[in-house]
């Protein structure tokens, strides 16, 4: 799961942080390739 945790508004980026551990707590990606993500890229386990 990637939470959007900050914005960036003049470069058009966001930072993002998820679960993968601490090197991933905060990444900036930019607005155009976060909206390539759809639903139907995602997955999820049944517990």
């Amino acid at each position: 799961m990637r939470l959007i945790i900050g914005c960036h508004c003049a470069t058009n980026e966001l930072a993002l942080s998820d679960s993968w551990g601490p090197s991933y707590a905060e990444r900036w990606v930019l607005v155009a390739s976060a909206q390539q993500v759809g639903a139907d890229d995602s997955w999820g386990m049944a517990w």
